[in-house]
């Protein structure tokens, strides 16, 4: 044990370090958002207030879809939020969210600023070539690592979400962004790194951490699932043994889910400090009411098999049904052309194990996964991806249709 505390240690020190400075980051921009003078942005408030108000608080984009709905409800909370009608001093106001006081609502950090130039219309707009050209950027990382298969295929099971309504939520926007900058930054630095365990070890604590200070709980586990399904995959094709795979689904599964609680936990903490009230006793509520311990609701709670049944049937309706038959068609036909190796497909495994986690992600949270299933049903799309990937990734792909990494 002390042996491993001496060889550890310093790297131990720098996660702590590097906690303590983002989390000092994070209250200073909302800290700073909220010393912007509420008469600065009032003009841009209120041409916000009214494009929200002329549209229904949650709607589908594409009529008959239950997977294109906004949740145009929570961009208005986001909105009001930035008001900070109660005139707050700047700090406060940066820790006390009503009604959501357990959340950080980093949102606002960039948002608030914004609105000294722009309104909700305007940052939606500019929302668009962010969205698609972050897209843009994951996918042409993928087909350089791997191949243009891996990238058509990573692009279908966005669609599957209908990604392409995300500029029009900010509610949406974060998981999406930090899901595809997290895997640009990993095949572009990954395999330069000269310690792999240590680089996904910081960029997965990183992520998870940045993910709780932005989102509000929609679907955050693909910030995790789908750059950890590229970073095993990787790994499978440059033959990697299978404990070395579970050691890296390891680490950086520890290191989001440190980032993701920990960052939490500072937000219950600092609040409780700053708003000398407790935050604990609303956020461990909340958890009862999430994991379906108690009921905010006269509704009957669904049983979980229930829950995950409504999950897929709005993230695959029949149309999409065809369109995964489609692809494992010509899943299919490259087997046929490249062949597969047997040795290939035993490597997959990590993979398999890595497509149970929104299982058990909405099993731990019941009563979200029911009440919420218009956003959280996106988490599914992370055993398609594994699965789809594992079947590529058994191909015998020749070594000028595979980039070969140095990763390893």
């Amino acid at each position: 044990m002390i042996n491993i505390w001496r060889k550890y240690k310093y790297h131990l020190l720098y996660l702590l370090l590097l906690f303590i400075v983002l989390i000092g980051i994070y209250i200073f921009l909302l800290y700073l958002a909220y010393k912007v003078p509420n008469d600065r942005i009032a003009a841009k408030l209120t041409d916000s207030f009214e494009t929200i108000a002329s549209e229904k608080k949650r709607w589908l984009v594409l009529t008959g879809f239950e997977a294109s709905k906004l949740d145009t409800f929570t961009d208005d909370y986001i909105y009001k939020k930035m008001l900070n009608s109660q005139e707050l001093p700047a700090l406060k106001a940066a820790m006390w969210n009503e009604g959501y006081v357990r959340y950080w609502l980093g949102d606002i950090a960039i948002l608030r600023p914004l609105l000294l130039f722009f309104s909700y219309k305007s940052i939606r707009y500019f929302n668009i070539f962010m969205i698609f050209g972050i897209f843009y950027g994951a996918l042409d990382q993928i087909k350089q690592r791997f191949n243009l298969f891996y990238a058509l295929i990573y692009a279908f099971t966005w669609s599957l979400v209908h990604f392409w309504i995300f500029p029009l939520s900010l509610q949406y926007t974060p998981v999406f962004v930090l899901a595809n900058l997290g895997l640009i930054i990993l095949l572009k630095y990954g395999p330069s790194s000269k310690n792999l365990s240590l680089f996904i070890l910081y960029l997965f604590l990183i992520i998870g951490s940045l993910t709780n200070y932005f989102d509000l709980l929609s679907a955050p586990l693909l910030t995790y699932g789908l750059p950890a399904i590229v970073l095993l995959s990787w790994l499978a094709r440059q033959e990697s043994k299978h404990l070395y795979q579970l050691k890296v689904l390891v680490i950086s599964g520890f290191a989001w889910l440190f980032g993701y609680g920990v960052t939490w936990l500072a937000k219950w903490s600092l609040g409780s400090y700053i708003l000398k009230q407790n935050l604990f006793e609303n956020a461990l509520r909340q958890a009862e009411i999430r994991t379906g311990a108690l009921t905010n609701s006269s509704e009957t709670p669904w049983s979980y098999g229930e829950i995950v049944k409504q999950q897929f049937k709005i993230l695959l309706p029949k149309e999409a049904l065809l369109l995964l038959l489609i692809l494992g068609l010509g899943l299919l036909i490259l087997s046929l052309l490249y062949g597969i190796k047997l040795k290939k497909i035993s490597r997959q495994w990590p993979l398999i194990l890595l497509s149970s986690l929104p299982f058990i992600w909405t099993f731990l949270l019941q009563n979200h996964g029911q009440y919420h299933y218009y956003f959280t049903y996106r988490i599914f799309i992370i055993p398609i991806l594994a699965l789809y990937f594992a079947g590529l990734n058994s191909l015998n792909f020749r070594q000028n249709q595979l980039k070969k990494s140095t990763l390893l």
